[in-house]
């Protein structure tokens, strides 16, 4: 065991649970006007029909929370164990006092400078608890549980941030007799949190026992070793062979914790996993064969902070000298009543393809692959395309084409094609990219071999923040995203359109004002000089035009068609949400008959509920729409059916009452007719 210093924590948690820190310090602004309490009633609204309390009604959106826990002076009061399990729902921390600056905070940066919720438990005899915060979609929130109120003193036993707005728990804290607090606080921006729920859960003491022919943790605890990394001086890990099982202890406090690191080797190519069970919320991970600390590689990671889960990661590896790491998941005290663990390492035969994942920030925000990938996606880390397939034949070459939804100087993207289907991606399976780094696009030429065996190839892409991608393992930045390539002697048609995806709410069509389809053709289809170009039509439309012309995702002549946008989206009807539709293209040639071509396009359209037409439901369409059925106001704009919220085919003050519910009191989804 060796003592880590949150220097090395910082290098290795984020890689799986994202960094609390864009590179630029990127922090989620916050909506104003998310920021009213639920308090706007239907009696409100059908009061202000006759008079002037609609004023009063609104008013009353921003008047002050009451003053319980509002600061140290007034906290709210839990009493532990009597009031367990504890609930405290619908709450929020604007328009209390800010009492915390960031560097008042357990966490000692960032956090803070928000406006706070105070909780005092008065605890009454020895339990256990796990705090529980749903930010209900806030990002930036954060909580602590502390000795003493008034900042800086105390003890921190406890802290927990969140930047995506879900649900997240402590570990189990021990709470001897006394009073201890709990700060719920944000990131400077947003400056509040409008909605959330708070639990307290007791924990009954876990036990953990060690199985039959564990071994027992031997690795000696020391000093600081090089913040932690314990590769290069002073080595503390110690040897595992595969299929063994590991009994040890672990602790942490609020600065630092214990980790323990395990050697192991493989000879041959090998699915491995390292699974484990704690009596604490646990943190695994495998490690690249590294022997500098500057260049740690997680190939692998996973980690609970609910004691007695058990949590695994698995990575496909080559023959060689690895790393498994186990610690505590976070720095809460942990004190030895609770601080045995369990890990287990088991290798064996290679059975699919290593588990990889990346940070997001930058990331794969559409893929292109002539021959039928064409995939528009938000980050997720990882994401299994494997469905979407490329046809290609042996021997030809096909354009690639990767975009960065949002993208750094540093970026650097990498394809690899597992052409020999051993579940590994080698040096030579990679595709060499022209363009491959900076902003993107990526693009290049996938050659495909001559003696590739007939049938689907898996190819991942991987993007991320400057260094040398890897197509197994985790990385804080960036994404990765796996196709199928599928190798056959075939022919095909190609239809493309530009641009694929289309706005059309707002009431004003983008530029430019047409839309082009692109058809490309190989035999023995049709060639397009046999095409009679009096015959195209795109969803029953006369182009303006059709002409060969080029596309730089397909090879060779095209067929160039260009529609009228406001008449192409307008054969769909009203277009609600963003939705893919299916359009047609239909030509006739001179000597092979007619050909009805299919292809989609993703059309955004109108929001149930936004009466004002700025692309938002919120406060100002339920006064847009008091004012237009009871003062004269403006019609609902840019259509009228945005205001039928309740799809009953009227509009009516069933329609405001229904969208106050849905904004403020958790009612029903807006509808649309």
């Amino acid at each position: 065991m060796h003592l880590q210093k949150i220097f090395l924590s910082t290098i290795l948690i984020l890689a799986i649970a994202g960094s609390l820190f864009s590179r630029d310090e990127k922090l989620i602004s916050d909506n104003n006007l998310s920021r009213f309490p639920n308090r706007i009633e239907k009696t409100q609204i059908e009061n202000s029909i006759s008079d002037s309390e609609v004023r009063g009604s609104l008013k009353s959106v921003t008047e002050d929370p009451t003053m319980e826990g509002i600061n140290c002076m007034i906290p709210h009061v839990v009493v532990l164990p009597d009031e367990l399990p504890y609930q405290h729902l619908d709450q929020t921390t604007c328009l209390h006092q800010d009492i915390y600056g960031a560097y008042d905070m357990c966490y000692g940066s960032g956090y803070g400078d928000g406006e706070d919720y105070v909780y005092e438990l008065q605890v009454t005899q020895t339990v256990y608890v796990s705090v529980t915060l749903d930010p209900k979609g806030t990002a930036w929130s954060y909580f602590e549980v502390r000795t003493e109120c008034e900042p800086p003193n105390g003890e921190c036993l406890a802290m927990r941030a969140n930047t995506d707005g879900n649900v997240y728990s402590s570990a189990a804290i021990l709470l001897e007799p006394g009073s201890y607090y709990i700060i719920v606080d944000t990131w400077p921006d947003p400056e509040c949190i409008p909605d959330y729920d708070l639990m307290i859960n007791a924990f009954a003491i876990p036990e953990l026992e060690c199985p039959s022919g564990a071994i027992a943790e031997n690795e000696p605890l020391g000093e600081d070793y090089n913040g932690g990394c314990t590769m290069e001086e002073n080595q503390t890990w110690e040897p595992i062979a595969c299929n063994t099982t590991v009994c040890g202890t672990a602790w942490a406090n609020i600065d630092e914790r214990d980790t323990d690191w395990f050697e192991f080797s493989i000879d041959e190519v090998s699915e491995v996993t390292w699974s484990g069970i704690a009596e604490f919320g646990l943190s695994l991970f495998i490690l690249s064969p590294d022997y500098t600390c500057n260049t740690i590689y997680v190939l692998s990671s996973a980690a609970t902070r609910d004691p007695m889960t058990a949590v695994s990661c698995h990575a496909t590896l080559q023959p060689g000298t690895y790393w498994a790491w186990a610690a505590p998941s976070d720095f809460a005290y942990i004190d030895d009543t609770v601080n045995e663990y369990q890990v287990t390492l088991i290798c064996g035969e290679l059975t699919g393809y290593c588990e990889t994942s990346g940070g997001c920030d930058e990331y794969i925000s559409r893929v292109e692959v002539y021959g039928g990938i064409d995939v528009t996606s938000a980050c997720s880390g990882y994401s299994d395309f494997s469905s979407e397939v490329a046809v290609v034949n042996p021997g030809g070459s096909y354009p690639i084409q990767i975009v960065n939804g949002n993208s750094y100087i540093n970026d650097i993207c990498a394809v690899w094609i597992d052409w020999g289907n051993d579940f590994i991606f080698d040096e030579e399976d990679r595709v060499p990219l022209e363009v491959f780094e900076n902003h993107g696009p990526y693009y290049g030429n996938i050659e495909v071999p001559s003696e590739a065996p007939m049938g689907p190839h898996r190819m991942r892409i991987r993007l991320q923040y400057g260094g040398t991608p890897l197509p197994c393992g985790v990385t804080n930045y960036g994404e990765v995203e796996d196709y199928t390539i599928e190798v056959a002697y075939t022919d095909g048609i190609t239809v493309m359109i530009d641009p694929e995806e289309m706005h059309w709410a707002d009431g004003n069509l983008v530029e430019p004002e047409e839309i082009l389809v692109s058809v490309g053709t190989t035999a023995p289809f049709f060639e397009l000089d046999d095409v009679d170009y009096s015959s195209v039509t795109v969803n029953g439309i006369s182009p303006n035009s059709a002409e060969i012309g080029s596309h730089p995702l397909i090879p060779g002549d095209v067929l160039v068609i260009a529609v009228e946008k406001a008449t192409f989206v307008q054969s769909y009807g009203i277009i609600w949400d963003g939705e893919n539709y299916q359009y047609t293209v239909h030509l006739s040639t001179y000597s092979s008959g007619n050909f009805d071509l299919t292809g989609v396009i993703l059309l955004i359209g109108h929001i149930a509920g936004d009466v004002n037409g700025d692309r938002q439901v919120n406060i100002l369409d339920i006064v847009y729409l008091v004012n237009y059925k009871f003062k004269d106001g403006s019609e609902p704009f840019p259509i009228s059916e945005t205001a039928d919220v309740n799809a009953d085919g009227m509009i009516d003050i069933l329609d405001i009452i229904y969208l106050v519910n849905y904004k403020f009191k958790g009612g029903p989804s807006l509808e649309h007719p």
